[in-house]
């Protein structure tokens, strides 16, 4: 879809990532010229792997995440020559972005026990284990101990404990960023859910939001 950029306003949170990066970063509109964005310094706000500052040269590709009236936009943009703004970094916006519900994005750091398999062609799948680093209603970050590509099917099996009662989830997803964790073959791997249940989405994203205020009341 079109995004009419007036509906942007400086001083606007905005998320971004390298592509194929599962490291978020936050940052703010400063100004908007034409079809162009141009932010603050992006920096990492939550833990996980990546350094504090995310430095850009021009012509790097970045996702970007845009939080906008009840609504997340997100679109692969490419960083611009600083030009006249060189304290600003300038990120292009294509002429159609996705435009998704915000309860996917809205993660709780969460250790889970998970099974994961490649899918496979007509076999039984053959599956090991992987702890999950948080959670959304749109996927999971899981660190793995072995390479996966980005793209890949997976088929995942974990238990959720929610309102005294304990439910087993068995999805499909696809692999949609891997970077190396830090130790030797060992890897973060962010995977998205593919044609989820309603009924289990809205499961994910109230068992999400209890976690998030559990953690904020202790």
């Amino acid at each position: 879809m079109f995004i009419d950029l007036s509906i942007i306003k400086p001083g606007q949170k905005i998320f971004l990532c390298r592509e194929g990066d599962i490291t978020r970063y936050v940052s703010y509109v400063r100004e908007i010229i034409n079809r162009a964005i141009f932010v603050d310094l992006p920096e990492k706000k939550e833990g996980g792997p990546g350094s504090g500052k995310l430095f850009l040269s021009a012509g790097t590709s970045v996702r970007v995440q845009l939080p906008v009236l009840g609504s997340l936009y997100q679109f692969m943009g490419s960083v611009l020559q600083s030009g006249s703004h060189p304290d600003l970094t300038g990120i292009s916006v294509p002429g159609r972005v996705e435009r998704v519900e915000m309860r996917r994005f809205i993660r709780a750091k969460k250790m889970l026990r998970v099974q994961y398999a490649v899918l496979p062609d007509g076999e039984e799948p053959v599956y090991k284990y992987a702890e999950s680093v948080n959670i959304s209603a749109g996927g999971m970050h899981l660190t793995v101990s072995e390479y996966i590509g980005q793209g890949e099917q997976l088929v995942l099996n974990f238990i959720i404990s929610q309102d005294n009662k304990y439910s087993s989830l068995k999805e499909i997803t696809r692999v949609t960023r891997v970077i190396p964790a830090g130790e030797k073959d060992m890897f973060h791997i962010g995977v998205e859910f593919l044609n989820m249940k309603k009924n289990k989405f809205d499961f994910i994203s109230k068992y999400v939001m209890k976690t998030i205020w559990a953690e904020a009341v202790l």
